[in-house]
């Protein structure tokens, strides 16, 4: 090691020329750990894991580093078809649809020897007939067995033949013992395949289609080519160009999200467990993804979001500000009004509390949503509970679940996080503890990769380090009042539950007279008899109060 140290270049070299393509590949390890984020080293050690020695594991790990550090569609592409090689079949048709996505947005991007189609093609080919190698193992395995199953049966039924003993002294007996008898070997089981009769109507193509194909020019075989894959990826995904961008406000647009609310509605069918770590953005994704299914309408008609008390009034502001959509709140005095008027709104923000209350429960099961969205879902780790038995009862076809933190305690919480989105995904909780869980440790994994691929399955997970963007730092700062008066504001209210559930900031008001404390004697106001006594209270604040 010293020796590489001294010369590394050098001893690569001579690695390479002698054919000692593990050694070569120590050496540009020990360099990449000296200059890690030189892209030049992560290229030339990927380029002889995958051209000259195939090492795939290797190539994954360094490619996963590069494209930490830059976003180019090949590199997406080749860790695709590295993926489908490993037999990660999932992973590698996401990273095929990241490379699709990229390379829209990169056209300067065009290798010299292949264009950008022929070689995304090739990717996609390489995983389709990894996953018919996939399909026809399985069959052989269990015509296997049932081959086995059946020929053990047929050779106990039969008798046991023995070998005769040759007679002692006799040539002739020694020299041409008698045969035994063979046993016959099962006979293969048929497995019937179901045919279907489907009617054919053949008809003549009108007259101007006919013409127009006699008279057109000849197409070329590529041409046709890329128009049957055009065909084909406009069939599979509809979403590959979201009709929410251009009708959303005040949002950045970043890659991640975008890629989030596709994958979403492709590959999840609407049913997924958002874990983006905390600041990254779930309520934005959870807003583009309820946008988009409306811009669709035959996707859904009403929604109900479930969140916390605190956020009720922030996710009816962001969805109406930055999304357009007029959702009704339970902070609504239509809700205390009518309850049942109120459950059978299109659009609707509940906390959960509300939502599982003995007074609202039947109204709320007795609706059908066609979309269901859960803010801070780690509350519904706890399958025993009512918020878990409401959600688990709702009468939904997709629903989102929000969480950046899916586990707290154990896996367990996991399980039944994913029971509501996609039940007998982990078949029952005694499969997956003896499946996924270790022994005598509830917060360890056992077959971590099996796990994580049925988790990419329903789950997205975007972390700052793997999107490598550099958000705003935020920053918190206490602000002490100083005024005797403001110190009033705030030490005058105080959370109460009042009628139908719903907690509200009720200012404390004095015995004699009934009027609020920091307003003293003055006449009550119209905003505290309409009750918006926050308002009044804030109002009260800024104009009177100085800092």
């Amino acid at each position: 090691m010293s020796r590489i140290q001294d010369n590394p270049i050098v001893a690569y070299e001579r690695c390479l020329r002698k054919g000692d393509c593990k050694k070569a590949a120590r050496i540009l390890e020990y360099l990449i750990s000296q200059y890690p984020k030189d892209i030049e080293l992560l290229q030339e050690i990927i380029n002889l894991a995958v051209y000259l020695s195939w090492q795939p594991e290797l190539a994954r790990k360094w490619l996963l580093r590069l494209i930490r550090l830059r976003q180019v569609w090949l590199d997406y592409a080749l860790l695709s078809k590295i993926e489908a090689h490993l037999d990660n079949l999932t992973r590698a048709r996401e990273f095929l649809s990241m490379a699709r996505s990229l390379q829209k947005q990169q056209p300067g991007i065009r290798p010299e020897d292949a264009s950008p189609a022929e070689i995304l093609r090739e990717v996609d080919d390489v995983i389709k007939y990894r996953e018919w190698q996939r399909t026809q193992q399985e069959l052989e395995v269990e015509t296997a067995g049932k081959e086995g199953a059946a020929g053990r049966r047929e050779i106990k039924s039969r008798k046991t033949v023995s070998l005769p003993k040759p007679v002692q002294g006799n040539k002739k007996a020694l020299k041409h013992p008698r045969k035994p008898e063979v046993v016959p070997s099962p006979t293969p089981i048929l497995i019937d395949t179901p045919t279907y009769k489907i009617p054919v109507r053949v008809e003549p193509l009108p007259e101007d289609i006919m013409a127009s194909l006699f008279t057109a020019a000849a197409t070329s075989l590529d041409e046709l080519c890329l128009r049957i894959d055009y065909q084909i990826l406009a069939i599979r995904g509809g979403f590959d160009e979201l009709l929410c961008l251009t009708a959303i406000n005040n949002v950045d647009r970043y890659w991640y999200p975008i890629e989030t609310v596709k994958k979403v509605l492709k590959r999840f069918h609407g049913r997924a467990l958002l874990c983006d770590e905390v600041g990254l953005g779930k309520t934005i994704e959870a807003g583009m993804l309820i946008k988009e299914c409306l811009l669709r309408r035959s996707m859904v008609r009403n929604i109900l979001i479930l969140t916390p008390a605190p956020l009720v009034s922030q996710w009816q502001e962001e969805m109406e500000v930055k999304f357009g959509i007029p959702f009704i709140s339970t902070d609504s005095p239509d809700f205390s009004r009518d309850p049942v008027a109120f459950w059978k709104q299109p659009f609707l923000i509940a906390s959960l509390a509300t939502a599982k209350s003995e007074r609202n429960l039947p109204l709320v099961l007795q609706q059908f949503y066609d979309l269901v969205v859960v803010d801070e879902a780690h509350h519904l780790r706890n399958k025993t509970t009512k918020a878990w038995k409401l959600i688990n009862q709702l009468q939904k076809k997709f629903i989102f679940l929000l969480t950046a933190t899916p586990v707290q305690n154990n896996l367990i919480e996991l399980f039944n996080l994913i029971t509501l989105l996609k039940p007998g995904q982990f078949k029952t909780e005694k499969v997956f503890r003896q499946e996924y869980v270790a022994k005598g440790n509830l917060k360890k994994p056992a077959h971590r990769e099996k796990l994580h691929e049925l988790l990419r399955e329903v789950m997205i997970r975007n972390t700052r380090s793997a999107i490598d963007l550099k958000l705003p730092k935020r920053f918190a700062a206490t602000m002490r009042p100083s005024s005797p008066i403001v110190k009033k504001v705030f030490q005058g209210a105080e959370i109460v539950r009042v009628v139908g559930g719903v907690e509200r900031i009720l200012p404390l008001v004095s015995s004699d007279k009934g009027q609020p404390v920091v307003f003293g004697n003055a006449q009550e106001t119209d905003e505290f008899r309409r009750g918006n006594y926050i308002q009044a209270v804030g109002s009260h604040f800024f104009h009177h109060c100085p800092m």
